[in-house]
């Protein structure tokens, strides 16, 4: 399904960071929405928006295969 925003988990996937790192960009990029007037869903970011801040505004197919990635969160090295 193709929705108007990234989860965390998807945009944690795509940058390759934690999801509380996901969280706090997300966090970041709707304070920045808010501040120019427009609502906001906590926890979620529209893909038009993110794909301007972090691809230089190239939407493209930017699209995340959950099952794909599952466990692919970095482990801390040993």
């Amino acid at each position: 399904m193709n929705t108007l925003y990234f989860t965390a988990k998807e945009v944690a996937v795509m940058l390759g960071v934690s999801k509380g790192k996901a969280y706090g960009i997300i966090k970041e990029l709707n304070c920045d929405l808010e501040k120019e007037g427009y609502l906001v869903v906590a926890g979620k970011v529209p893909r038009a928006y993110f794909a301007s801040k972090y691809y230089g505004g190239i939407e493209g197919n930017l699209s995340v295969n959950l099952n794909e990635t599952a466990g692919s969160e970095c482990q801390p090295e040993m």
